[in-house]
């Protein structure tokens, strides 16, 4: 009869070298790893705001979901209706109504969609300085107390541009690694 630890020996030793395998793959890999985790926070920080807004303001809010369902019926902005903003917002609402329908929820999905853009690029813009550990904390708390402007629907969509120029201003001064 074979001594125990002789027995144990190979299988440990092979499960020891799979694990090791599967670390360094893991470190090296930790960028992805912790994008895939931040999706799956952002996931779980806005499902619940789907089908949740908590009140409308008629003046704003009725404004905005005015121009959206005129643009999505072929009108233009500045020229058909009066609109004080930039004039990408209404084309993507708009979009969202195509996609997903005519109604409030559609407009809460696609500023989600916004919402959630500026989070991956905010972790991406950490990563350049940060281990990505610190990257997916800064993103939870940023989608956690970000800025929010109650009575309209368009400054959801500049974040995502303004974290996008610090991007690629802040990939120009990174250091090289």
């Amino acid at each position: 009869m074979l001594p125990l630890n002789t027995v144990f020996r190979q299988p440990l030793l092979l499960i020891m070298k799979k694990l090791k395998i599967l670390t360094n793959l893991l470190f090296k890999h930790q960028k992805i790893l912790f994008l895939l985790l931040t999706v799956f926070m952002g996931i779980f920080i806005f499902t619940p705001y789907i089908n949740f807004q908590p009140v409308l303001a008629q003046g704003d809010h009725g404004r905005d979901l005015y121009t959206f369902k005129a643009t999505l019926d072929g009108s233009a902005p500045y020229q058909d209706y009066w609109w004080v903003y930039g004039p990408l917002m209404p084309y993507f609402y708009a979009l969202c109504f195509k996609i997903l329908g005519v109604s409030v929820q559609s407009i809460l999905i696609g500023k989600i969609f916004l919402i959630f853009a500026s989070g991956i690029l905010f972790y991406l813009t950490l990563c350049l300085f940060a281990s990505p550990l610190m990257a997916l904390a800064g993103t939870v708390w940023f989608w956690s107390f970000r800025p929010e402007f109650f009575y309209t629907y368009n400054h959801a969509g500049a974040i995502p541009f303004f974290i996008l120029t610090i991007f690629f201003v802040a990939h120009d001064l990174a250091p090289e690694s």
